[in-house]
């Protein structure tokens, strides 16, 4: 497995259990590779419930007693995983979820987050994008009514951004990741693509262009011989799990939002682009509109000299 020794689980569900599917994953990644789990919950005392206890409890008591409730029920769930004899602590913090986690983040240099994404159909909610956009490390949001292990991988790279070193190394981020995780779990690897011909339309709607429809579907039959010589080439580094490769022209916010809620997959792991090295770098805008059309669970990676907007 890609060097993942530091796991951060953000547990907060009102009853979690060891039952709960992300929680599992957190076991296997640890158990395979000698992780350490770190439990995290974040609390924020709703304003209304201070005046409401005006004068029996003070909001600095009413904020301690629910940080001792979720202290010992993640006392409580960390016992119950370290029956497998795993290294795993925990800890309650107190302010906006998404920024106290990436500050744990930035301070304690996790390798990876795994959160039980919140029930929203074919989309993740706003405090999840909030983590996909801003987390500099991989974030795992798992989908607990659908996910199973048992489901192959799928692992969506852009051959646009093989023309830069940055782009390239984000997909082999994502392939390495990908391929780790089918390995583990001794499923296939599913590696997508989308590719078009810059123009195409253009030329289809210009004849005046000189492009006729031989010379364009030429080009189009090239380009598609071109893309898929570059996928075989860059997956012949995956050869030790079973991979397939998937080739499709058209735009990737249409193809690939089909391409996985028509197939059954356990886990989806996409790159977000951008500007890399500036602060309040957000995720690009093709992977947020997948992301709002897809149900499935994701792993977002980010390409390495990404910084977050959020400060320690």
């Amino acid at each position: 497995m890609k060097s993942l020794k530091k796991l951060l689980v953000i547990v907060d569900e009102e009853s979690p259990t060891a039952d709960s599917k992300a929680i599992k994953c957190a076991i296997r990644l640890a158990k395979r590779n000698g992780a350490t789990i770190k439990l995290i919950d974040v609390i924020q005392a709703p304003p209304l419930a201070v005046k409401m206890y005006q004068g029996i409890m003070s909001a600095t008591d009413l904020t301690e007693l629910v940080r001792e409730k979720r202290s010992n029920i993640l006392d409580t769930l960390a016992t119950s995983i370290r029956e497998d004899s795993l290294d795993v602590s925990f800890e309650v913090l107190e302010g906006r979820q998404f920024i106290e986690v990436i500050k744990r983040v930035l301070i304690d240099e996790y390798d990876l987050i795994i959160k039980s994404a919140h029930p929203v159909k074919e989309s993740f909610d706003s405090s999840d994008f909030h983590l996909i956009r801003k987390c500099p490390c991989p974030v795992w949001l798992i989908k607990e009514s659908r996910f199973d292990p048992r489901e192959d991988i799928l692992a969506c790279i852009d051959l646009t951004q093989e023309e830069s070193e940055e782009g390239q190394q984000l997909n082999r981020l994502i392939l390495d990741l990908a391929a780790s995780l089918a390995s583990m779990e001794g499923v296939s690897l599913h590696v997508l693509t989308c590719w078009s011909l810059y123009g195409e339309s253009m030329f289809k709607n210009m004849p005046s262009l000189g492009v006729n429809n031989d010379k364009l579907e030429s080009m189009l039959q090239t380009t598609g011989r071109e893309k898929r010589q570059q996928l075989q080439d860059i997956l012949s580094d995956y050869q030790k799990c079973s991979t397939f490769p998937h080739l499709i022209k058209g735009q990737a916010t249409d193809c690939i939002p089909a391409f996985i809620n028509s197939h059954e997959f356990s886990t989806v792991v996409m790159g977000t682009v951008g500007r890399t090295g500036l602060p309040g770098f957000l995720i690009g805008n093709t992977s947020e509109t997948v992301l709002s059309r897809i149900d499935s669970s994701v792993i977002t990676v980010k390409p390495d000299g990404f910084e977050t907007p959020v400060r320690q």
